[in-house]
């Protein structure tokens, strides 16, 4: 997000206050899912191929914890929505996320060491989610900025940047977005595509200048540029086919100029992070882009609606020939308690209890025996038990 004429690493500056030799894995990793105890059959499946492409609203910038594997200037959270999405639907993701990202990010790279975000995608990919347009043309976050520094005086922001912002929605950010969303489906054909409208950053009238820096005359026309924005968004979803996800509505109440604890917005003064979602907003997100996904099952792909059923997720992966690495997850709950079990044929090897806070755990394993089978119980928040079992072939 960068007013006109700024440098990439400027923007960022005000978007945030805070901050393989290759090898063979033997038994790679697997998951399986199952219904409740007491329901009858069971569900078992891979974990879901989850794609995150967008700007900092997805990146969650400057969001703690960090993402460290992120290339810096990214400034991507370790709990930023997308990762939190993945969690609840037990996917894994791989995350592309990266502040100041427009839609042409998604063609080229953003930076020497970040390529195309579109570059993250392949035909097995399943889940795609994304914030993109706020930056584009500078028409959204630019004109915010730039509005911050007039201090009110002289022409309002309306009558400085309307007609211009109207004119370049329409003709450059809505065509540039369909696009990014036509591409996003021609490289991953099998995907349900989601693009979120972004959450209100300011009221209706109003404001709150000692937080954020908009005069009260201004606010309005803010306020009524990000409606239009969010309508590109839905207009391009409708066009192309892809699955909307409208925060905007929820998001109403939860603006910057609310107290701590109800907003989702950071203020520029008093906040984690200028005019981006904080903590509960990145989980808000979660939470609307997870509902949305269940409750619409009708527009999602099966292997969408699967991760949006409650089942346990149970991931596997071999250290050297003894030692095993077993994970669990409650997808669409959250886990109280998992308890894995390793057997040979009937006979338990070794049993590990994990949590929601310690949710993987490597084990060693005595047995030479190459068939083994892994036993997982989880239990919700809710009390609510499920439980799955898989058979495998340990390679020699």
């Amino acid at each position: 997000m960068r007013t006109p004429g700024m440098s990439k690493e400027a923007g960022m500056s005000m978007q945030v206050v805070g901050r393989r030799g290759r090898r063979r894995v033997v038994l790679g990793l697997v998951a399986v899912a199952a219904a409740a105890l007491g329901a009858t059959g069971s569900a078992s499946a891979a974990p879901l191929k989850y794609v995150a492409l967008g700007d900092s609203f997805s990146a969650g910038s400057g969001v703690g914890p960090p993402d460290t594997s992120a290339f810096q200037a990214c400034i991507r959270s370790d709990r930023n929505y997308p990762k939190l999405l993945a969690r609840r639907l037990g996917a894994s993701i791989k995350d592309v996320t990266c502040a100041g990202a427009d839609t042409r990010a998604f063609r080229n790279a953003q930076y020497r060491e970040v390529g195309p975000q579109l570059n993250a995608l392949s035909s097995d990919t399943e889940l795609v989610t994304m914030t993109i347009g706020g930056n584009d043309n500078s028409v959204f976050f630019g004109t915010l900025f730039a509005c911050a520094f007039t201090g009110g005086q002289g022409a309002s922001c309306e009558q400085r940047y309307a007609a211009t912002n109207d004119e370049t929605l329409r003709t450059k950010t809505f065509p540039a977005v369909v696009q990014a969303l036509k591409d996003v489906h021609d490289r991953a054909p099998r995907a349900t595509v989601a693009i979120l409208t972004y959450p209100m950053l300011l009221p209706p009238t109003g404001g709150c200048r000692a937080r954020v820096p908009i005069a009260e005359r201004d606010v309005p026309y803010i306020h009524r540029l990000q409606l239009q924005l969010n309508e590109v968004l839905r207009q391009a979803a409708r066009q192309t086919g892809s699955f909307l996800i409208d925060v905007e509505p929820a998001s109403v109440g939860h603006d910057a100029c609310q107290a701590d604890g109800v907003r989702w917005v950071e203020p520029a003064s008093g906040g984690q992070n200028i005019l981006h979602p904080g903590a509960p907003g990145m989980n808000a997100m979660a939470a609307k882009a997870f509902d949305a996904l269940k409750d619409r099952r009708d527009q999602t792909t099966s292997a969408v609606r699967e991760a949006t059923r409650p089942g346990v997720v149970l991931t596997r992966r071999a250290i050297g020939s003894r030692r095993l690495q077993v994970g669990c997850t409650l997808r669409a709950a959250t886990m109280r308690s998992c308890t894995v079990t390793v057997l040979s044929g009937s006979r338990p090897l070794t049993t590990v209890k994990l949590t929601r806070s310690r949710s993987t755990r490597t084990v060693t394993l005595r047995s030479s025996a190459r068939r083994l089978t892994l036993r997982a119980t989880a239990l919700s928040t809710g009390g609510q038990r499920y439980t799955t079992r898989r058979t495998f072939t340990r390679s020699r």
